[in-house]
């Protein structure tokens, strides 16, 4: 039950040990010592923005390209399905066109080639885009659980890990040496 979100604390721990200076500083100004939880909350809306927004603006822009790519590939097919093939022998190396000449002098196979390369990259795209869909919603539920977790960890990170020594079954020069 508990292991999907193993993934999310490992990652809520990592940030708030990042985040503990942040914590720290912002907890040290001003009279923001008596706020622990507007402590750990605005350190984690500053680790949100300097994590999330330049991932958000990345995905965006992979997204966007594939899409592109799908378009195009789509307008393609439509080309050689109404007969419109473009001169698909002006883009090979000179030096290939020795070879593939005889390839190019039927038409059909030509067509019939480069519908099945197109029909297949658009068919790889879809697989893609539907598979993006669903990892798309499996990365929100992280994050939003790391995000959660995270703000508990900021919160009480410093405490837990000042309490370790006590809870490890270690005699008190083991702790020592250990911590």
């Amino acid at each position: 039950i508990s292991f999907p979100l193993l993934n999310s604390l490992a990652w809520a721990s990592i940030l708030a040990f990042i985040a503990d200076p942040i914590r720290g500083w912002i907890s040290r100004r001003g009279k923001m010592q008596r706020f622990p939880n507007l402590v750990a909350a605005l350190t984690l809306i500053l680790l949100l923005m300097l994590f999330l927004i330049p991932l958000l603006l990345l995905g965006n822009m992979v997204g966007q390209e594939i899409y592109g790519v799908y378009k195009n590939a789509s307008s393609l097919l439509v080309d050689i399905k109404m007969g419109r093939v473009p001169n698909v022998t002006e883009y090979i190396p000179q030096s290939l066109m020795e070879y593939l000449t005889p390839f190019f002098q039927d038409k059909q196979k030509v067509n019939d080639a480069v519908a099945k390369i197109v029909g297949w990259s658009a068919s790889i795209f879809g697989k893609i885009s539907s598979g993006a869909l669903q990892w798309t919603g499996n990365i929100a539920f992280e994050i939003m659980m790391t995000a959660l977790f995270s703000f508990f960890l900021i919160l009480d990170g410093h405490r837990i890990v000042a309490s370790l020594p006590t809870l490890m079954p270690l005699s008190a020069d083991e702790s020592v040496l250990f911590f």
